[in-house]
């Protein structure tokens, strides 16, 4: 099966207003205050208290998180690769985070927005100037998620009236480039499981960490998607899950923090599956 029909490219692109506006008039005036030549110091405007997006920056974070945890690093641009067996998994949990984000934005535009406009005069002093603050139709439209999914052009898919000899070398061109991609990708996933195993070791190995469930659940986490993110279906991933699942994936936070033994035998484990992914890790 080509990589066409294993995986898809996904972008998520987040747009929120930054509730700032550069105030000409008073970079001028705190330039002269400072006796400073033009254009030393620009005065930005915090229009309505940071505390109001408080809401709306935890549900783009959720976003963010949610995105990064089922794809893969694809391109600069931040596309991402994600395979068809986890889309599912992934919309899943995706539609409550797009819900929460709208419900987030709806509650600043009706409620949080109208009240920092209305106590703007008091709140800016002399930095208060009405048309700094756009209207609620202009508002609406600052605020946007959306989730664009492409499929993947592989080089046998490519088609262009040139000669043969140049249509082969940009067909080599195209494949060295997604090779390149999926080099990078899975090196992310190494790197993912090289990142948490250490979080374990440090904490498990050390009998008087306190530690957070989270520590090893993060870790058996990642495992129950890994076959997902194992985009080229490599062996090595395979057989690491079945060790860590196996090992970590069998103890109980709350019975490694009461029996020691345990919790040495664990530290153990999680070493020796470290070491042997050094490999894998580019350093």
């Amino acid at each position: 099966m080509g990589l066409a029909q294993k995986a898809m490219i996904v972008d998520l692109q987040l747009s929120r207003w930054s509730g700032t506006k550069t105030d000409p008039k008073a970079s001028k005036q705190l330039i002269a205050n400072a006796n400073a030549k033009d254009g030393s110091a620009i005065v930005s405007k915090r229009l309505v208290p940071k505390e109001a997006f408080t809401d709306i920056v935890t549900a783009c974070n959720a976003l963010r998180a949610h995105m990064s945890k089922h794809t893969l690093p694809w391109s600069d641009n931040g596309q991402r690769i994600m395979t068809r067996n986890i889309f599912e998994i992934f919309m899943s949990g995706y539609g409550e985070l797009e819900r929460q984000f709208n419900a987030a934005v709806a509650e600043f535009i009706t409620v949080k927005y109208p009240q920092a406009r209305d106590q703007a005069s008091f709140r800016m002093g002399d930095l208060f100037v009405e048309g700094d603050y756009p209207t609620i139709e202009e508002l609406q439209k600052k605020f946007q998620v959306t989730l664009d999914i492409d499929g993947i052009t592989e080089p046998d898919d490519f088609r262009v009236a040139l000669p043969q000899q140049e249509l082969d070398k940009l067909k080599a061109g195209m494949e060295e480039s997604i090779q390149r991609k999926l080099s990078s990708a899975m090196q992310d996933v190494w790197l993912r499981i090289a990142e948490l195993l250490e979080h374990y070791i440090e904490k498990i190995g050390n009998e008087d960490a306190i530690f957070r469930d989270s520590t090893v659940n993060n870790l058996v986490d990642l495992m129950n998607i890994l076959p997902g993110l194992n985009v080229t279906g490599d062996p090595k991933l395979r057989e690491i899950r079945q060790k860590i699942m196996a090992g970590i994936g069998a103890y109980q936070p709350e019975n490694l923090r009461k029996q020691k033994d345990l919790r040495a035998v664990a530290a153990k484990e999680a070493r020796a599956i470290r070491e042997s992914i050094n490999s894998h890790v580019s350093q």
